[in-house]
């Protein structure tokens, strides 16, 4: 499960400032085998870049800085437990594009990630796809 929202302050056409808030659960349990359970909330400053000027797609990535705070349980399959508490700071990186059906009103889709303890070797453990509304004003 995961949901989200931001904010974003518009610099110029192609460039913004966003606030973003993301809460994640995430349960992988293998039978006899391994049963953990993550829960995070990931709060970010991220930079939007846009790769065009405004046109009816328009692809972006974003990279940002933000506080990452988990707590964990469950056991991994060698019998060892997952750290039941991590409060670090953490990298944001996504990419994703907005379709826009009006021209303030889009479709947003985002694949983004955010990395633990700021180490590009834990993206893939982070990895999210999301599909939302992007409001412009």
């Amino acid at each position: 499960r995961r949901w989200g929202g931001s904010f974003g302050i518009k610099f110029s056409p192609m460039s913004s400032l966003e606030f973003a808030i993301q809460d994640v659960f995430d349960r992988t349990q293998i039978v006899g085998y391994e049963d953990t359970q993550f829960h995070d909330q990931i709060y970010s400053v991220n930079w939007v870049q846009n790769l065009f000027t405004f046109q009816s797609v328009q692809p972006y990535f974003k990279i940002g800085a933000g506080q990452l705070n988990r707590e964990a349980s469950g056991q991994y399959a060698n019998g060892a437990s997952p750290n039941p508490r991590t409060d670090s700071l953490t990298a944001v990186l996504g990419l994703g594009t907005r379709i826009y059906i009006t021209r303030s009103f889009g479709v947003r889709i985002e694949a983004m990630s955010y990395l633990t303890g700021g180490s590009i070797a834990t993206y893939k453990d982070n990895v999210g796809f999301t599909v939302g509304g992007s409001l412009g004003f």
